[in-house]
């Protein structure tokens, strides 16, 4: 996969293809990880441009799911939903 991205959004992508399945961090704890802060962590998710390869389902808000693909509620967020459930990282229901 060659995505298209500046420098900072390459890494914060290849930091998330790091992160097994089950496995959830927040924002924060990624962003200290990449010693950045959250709000730009979250646009690198956002621009994400193949989700599905680059897990950013994998990082959520403190307090609940966060956004995922620019969405923070309705469909989108439902698929975040899913796919954590998916991988058992939340439970079904």
């Amino acid at each position: 996969m060659a995505a298209r991205g500046t420098p900072f959004q390459q890494r914060v992508w290849r930091a998330l293809c790091h992160l097994p399945p089950g496995r959830v961090l927040t924002y924060g704890e990624m962003a200290r990880c990449l010693g950045t802060g959250a709000r730009p962590l979250g646009g690198a998710c956002r621009a994400n441009p193949c989700p599905i390869l680059v897990p950013c389902h994998r990082v959520v808000a403190r307090r609940g799911l966060g956004g995922y693909a620019g969405g923070v509620d309705g469909e989108r967020l439902g698929i975040k939903r899913w796919l954590l459930q998916h991988e058992g990282a939340l439970p079904h229901g």
